[in-house]
């Protein structure tokens, strides 16, 4: 009885190693996701919402401060141009580290957008969840907040 019990302790700490060994590893990905926010910088900046919008996955969402969730690519391309409309002529985004579980990545990173004559509108950080589709790294879940201290004003 206490050789079978010992036994089955040994199995199951043999199988939750080997287990845990078969889980994936987390893969640093960070160059490839810096490309792929390439594609998505080289649409906005040329004023192109529509190949923003591709770099999103059918059904990737917005989390965008101060407002409700955006769903979709075609929602997600009203959006990005609405923002140029308002006058951001230029998105710069930067990776600080992106890790790979598979077809699944995460990213941290900071962006900074500019208006005409290349003024600082807004700068913060970001995390997005990314989904590789057919070899191609797009957009999951994409939420950003502002590092830019707001003052509110008497008037």
């Amino acid at each position: 009885m206490k050789n079978s019990r010992i036994l089955s302790v040994a199995f199951l700490v043999s199988a939750f190693f080997f287990l845990l060994g078969c889980s994936p590893q987390p893969r640093d990905v960070t160059s490839e996701i810096s490309k792929a926010n390439d594609r998505f910088m080289k649409s906005f900046n040329s004023g192109d919402a529509a190949g923003v919008a591709a770099c999103y996955t059918k059904d990737a969402k917005l989390f965008p401060p101060n407002s409700d969730i955006i769903q979709g690519r075609k929602a997600i391309e009203n959006f990005w141009n609405g923002g140029m409309q308002m006058g951001i002529e230029v998105a710069k985004l930067e990776t600080t580290v992106a890790k790979s579980y598979g077809n699944f990545a995460l990213e941290e990173g900071i962006y900074k957008l500019y208006g005409p004559e290349n003024v600082l509108i807004d700068h913060g950080k970001y995390l997005v969840t990314w989904n590789k589709i057919d070899g191609q790294w797009q957009l999951s879940r994409d939420i950003w907040n502002t590092s830019t201290k707001h003052v509110a004003r008497d008037n």
